[in-house]
């Protein structure tokens, strides 16, 4: 599985639908709670790629993106958690902030959690 998968795979275990960020734009309005992410690869020896993914919940409350952002925080504690890849793997960081909390001002009842990941990239190896 390339990096790329790999990265997609992790977002995609939470049992609901994963989109690269932009491709969404171009589709119908997704149905919600959904991921919303971007990718980005680094060198390979380890640098540091900060990248974003957007979880959106439809709710007039915030109790299933609150349940849906602990599930995510699990999968990806603070020490991070690493991933193998073709040729190597991924090392996935929280960022800082982590999660950051939103609204949109135009739909109320949709909710927003940005997660703030840094992804280290390695060939041919681990961590």
């Amino acid at each position: 599985m390339t990096a790329a998968e790999t990265y997609f795979r992790f977002w995609g275990q939470f049992g609901i639908p994963v989109s690269e960020e932009g491709a969404v734009l171009n589709a119908a309005p997704p149905g919600y709670p959904c991921l919303v992410c971007r990718y980005g690869e680094g060198t390979g020896d380890g640098d540091a790629v900060e990248l974003t993914a957007s979880l959106w919940v439809r709710s007039p409350g915030w109790r299933q993106a609150r349940e849906l952002s602990e599930r995510i925080g699990e999968a990806l504690p603070v020490g991070g958690v690493y991933l193998p890849a073709d040729g190597g793997g991924l090392w996935l960081l929280r960022g800082r902030p982590w999660a950051v909390w939103s609204g949109d001002g135009e739909d109320p009842s949709l909710r927003r959690v940005l997660f703030r990941v840094t992804v280290r990239h390695y060939r041919g190896g681990t961590a």
